[in-house]
This record gives structure tokens, sequence and C-alpha cells, in this order.
């Protein structure tokens, strides 16, 4: 809360800052092991700490009251904040409050009613998120107009068209339907499995593939966006190489079959038009106010967002309503949800379709200091390459990283520190903080996680995770979609990495 003086007059007026709670934690094990040892929120994208993108969205944004709610980590967090430039509370101030024992989000949420920090209605967003969208506080302003006029609005839920859905198939995503009783009694979704995707593709699609993503058909009353009705599923296609994501060690399910959302016919007695929205993409962001909060508390069976959605608007708590906002295609919003996310968002951000949250961005001058031999192509000043190496698009060459003869380095990034020996490859990787690659190496849509050594001679399959400080011996083959690492299996994850 901050004060400020209203017309130049000495009388003081209260205002309340706005702000944004960051859930730092995923409470999923998409990316164990990596997770035993560092949070999700603070893995490097595009030589850059995920939980910084976020941080700088909502300053740009007007937030001027960030609370970082974490769990797992939380004192890593709270050092890399604290020695930030926002430690010193000059543009925003960021405050971590730590969640001693939350295992999913509704607890988080219980645990921030406790602090009691939150006084007004605020921004609640996943800390692995990266967005240029420009009008949140607009979209702040708006909720808290329409709360104005109807205080049963519980929260207004950011969701952006999926501009994949306008290339496909006459026969599958349903672009918009408006249903009417006289015309319509089923509405129904389709996620086809044979979707058809024409060739005149946006280049950023193309860059990014078809992710594994957070789906929603939505029904809406078109006068106001209220939300009807609410169904989240997962696609997961190809992706940033063209192979199939299928076999991903993400606890997200695939859907192959068409997605059926009957429609409740007792809405047509409520509602003349009816709008069926199955092009939506869920964001992690909402427009929550106190009351959820609240509502969490006194819910003790609730376990993620999701939970409550369906609970309002099924009925079940009575006099609450939820909002929608629609944000167009246009506009980049992705979460780092899985290994295969992961890549191709970090090769979105060198591409520039996250502009102004970009590689060369000031905020990213407490990383490193780049050049660029070509677009997209961003070298550290204090780098050392060989006249033979070469240095594909998309590539990101950090700190004092030393790459020797007649190695490869394409749509990758080499993070502070690292070596990369003679005649090795590396693409669509990302490779931390001083790590070390010796010679004629293969590296392929990899993790190589912080001081990992990997030996002449070795093979690191799709998707693998190396994790920190991981040894491989000259000549060892890690196949597609394994994960190494020093850390001993807690007892009370008997399931391993997820």
């Amino acid at each position: 809360m901050s004060r400020v003086k209203a017309g130049g007059k000495d009388k003081e007026k209260e205002v309340m800052a706005l702000s944004a709670v960051i859930i730092a934690d995923s409470f999923t094990d998409d990316f164990k092991p990596i997770t035993l040892e560092r949070a999700r929120t603070m893995m490097p994208v595009a030589g850059i700490v995920l939980l910084d993108y976020t941080i700088e969205f909502l300053i740009s944004n007007g937030i001027e009251e960030i609370f970082v709610m974490s769990c797992a980590h939380a004192a890593l967090i709270r050092s890399h904040i604290q020695e930030g430039r926002w430690g010193k509370g000059i543009e925003v101030k960021v405050k971590v409050l730590v969640s001693q024992s939350s295992t999913c989000l509704a607890e988080a949420l219980r645990e921030l009613g406790g602090y009691d920090v939150v006084r007004r209605d605020f921004v609640l967003i996943t800390g692995d998120i990266i967005a240029n969208v420009s009008n949140l506080k607009q979209i702040w302003k708006k909720h808290m107009a329409k709360r104005k006029q109807d205080v049963s609005i519980l929260m207004t839920l950011l969701l952006k068209e999926d501009s994949v859905a306008m290339y496909r198939g006459r026969d599958a995503l349903v672009k918009q339907s408006i249903i009417t009783a006289a015309t319509q009694t089923m509405a129904t979704a389709h996620s086809d499995d044979d979707l058809c995707t024409p060739g005149q593709q946006e280049t950023r699609e193309q860059t990014l593939g078809v992710l594994s993503e957070e789906r929603v058909t939505a029904i809406l009353d078109p006068l106001t966006n209220n939300m009807l009705q609410y169904h989240a599923w997962v696609e997961s296609t190809s992706n940033v190489d063209g192979d199939s994501s299928e076999d991903s060690a993400s606890s997200a399910s695939t859907v192959k079959d068409k997605v059926r959302v009957p429609l409740d016919m007792d809405l047509f007695t409520k509602y003349p038009t009816l709008e069926v929205r199955s092009d939506l993409v869920e964001t992690g962001m909402a427009i929550c106010s106190v009351e959820l909060i609240q509502l969490f508390e006194q819910n003790p069976d609730f376990k993620d967002m999701k939970d409550c959605i369906r609970s309002v608007i099924n009925e079940e708590l009575l006099g609450n309503k939820i909002m929608a906002e629609i944000l167009p295609s246009n506009c980049f919003i992705k979460r780092v949800r899985t290994i295969e996310n992961y890549i191709a968002v970090s090769q979105a951000v060198l591409e520039g379709w996250t502009y102004p949250l970009v590689v060369d961005a000031p905020f990213a001058s407490e990383y490193h200091c780049v050049g660029s031999r070509e677009p997209t192509v961003y070298i550290d000043m204090s780098a050392t390459l060989s006249h033979s190496c070469n240095t594909g698009r998309s590539t990101l060459i950090g700190p004092g990283v030393s790459i020797a003869d007649g190695a490869s380095i394409t749509n990758s990034c080499l993070n502070r520190g690292s070596t990369v020996g003679v005649k090795s490859t590396i693409k669509y990787s990302q490779v931390w903080a001083d790590v070390k690659i010796g010679d004629n190496c293969v590296i392929d849509n990899a993790i190589v996680c912080n001081d990992a050594v990997v030996g002449d001679g070795c093979t690191v399959g799709k998707y693998a995770i190396i994790s920190h400080g991981v040894r491989l011996a000259p000549g060892t083959v890690v196949p597609p979609y394994t994960r190494i690492t020093r850390v001993a299996k807690p007892e009370e994850d008997p399931d391993g990495f997820g």
C-alpha cells in the first residue's frame, strides 16, 4: 500500500497499489530431475532466468507490487530477487512469500490468504510465462468497472485465441459459433487427429511448432462474456523439429479423440444467444478478486483453479460469476510446460517473437553483452569462437563461452562459461552455465544443466536431460527422453521423476 498527495495539496490520499501474485511453483514433475535442485522458474531461457521475463512483463504493464509465492527452492528465488535490481525496490516492490508445505495451487492460495497482503483485486499469474501483452492494466480496469456494476464477479479469466486453429481444416476446430435455441440444441467442439494444416502458416507458428498446450472449449454469453461452460483439455502434436511429442515425459494427457461438449439445455431458457469457442488457449493469467482467496479457504476440496471454475459455473457456489477476456491471436503468450515447450520458447525469444522481451533488451544487460553476427545470432563480447566453427540461426553464445575448431552450434543456447570441443554438434538444445562438452559430441534437442561434463564422443538424444554436475564418460550414448541426475531418488517419491 502506498500514499500519494492529491492535487499537490497537503492532504494525502491513500491509494492501493496495483498488485500481482506470481505462483513460482508448477506442482508437476515435468522437469524432474532439474527441479530437485532448482525451481522451474529459475531455468534460463535464452540466457535469462524465466522468472525475470514474468516480472518484466508485469512491470511493463504498470504493476506496482509483486508477490512471489514459492514453496520449492524458496531461498534460491529470494536470493535471486534480492541480488537483482528489484531488490532495491526502485522500479517495483517485489516480495517473496514462502509457502512451506503447498503441494498444489489451491494450498498456495490459502497460504497467500494467511499473509494478508492482498487487499484488492489482483493479477494472478504462473511464473513460467513469457508474454508480450501490453494492455494488462486496461483489462484490470475493465474488470474493476464490471465489478462495480456486479459484485458477484469472482474473476476474469484471460484466454488467448489460438492462431493455429485458424489455419485448420473446415471440419476440424470450430473457430467461433453463435448458437440460438431456434437453430441448435447441442454444441460439439472437435479436435480431430487428422487436422490439416495448409502451407500458409504463420512464421511464428513454424518457429514454435504445435506444442503441448492446455486448450479450452468455452460457452459464453456474448453480451457480457460471462462464462457458462468451461472444458480444458490438452492437445499434444508436433514440436520444433516436426516429431510427435506423443512419447513426451510430460504429465499432460494427449487428446486424440473428438472433444464433445454437451450443452446444458437449461441455458436456452436463460440466454437467447450463446457463443461457443473452441479456439482458445489457457494463458495461466487471471484478474482475481480477494473473495477468490476466501473461496479457496472455504473449500478445502479445491486442488487447482479448474476445480473453482467448475464449481462456480455449475452453480455449486451460488452467486458468483466468472468472466472471460479473449486476447487476440497475434500476441505472444507461452508457458514453459514441457521440455519441448522450453526449447521452442527459447527459439521464439531468439527469433524476436516475444518483443520487447528479447535477448538484447535493456533488462537482459545484467546477463550478457551481446553483439550479432547476423539476425537471430547473439554472441557475447567475451565469448571465444574458433574461425572454423559454425554458428547457425537462432543461437545464443553467452559470456565466456569457448567454441573449438569445426564445432557446429545451431538453434541453441550456450550459457555463461561453457566450452564446446572440436567437431561437436549442438542443435535445438539448451546448454547451461559452466558445462564442458568434449570433442566429437552430438547433442540434439536436449538440456544440459550447470557444471555437467560431456565426455569425448558422447551422444545425447532428443529431450534428454543431463542434470546439474553429471559427468558422462567418453563414448556414452544417452537415449532420447532419458533423464540423468546425481541426486538420489527421494523415498517419498516412489514413482521417480514423473
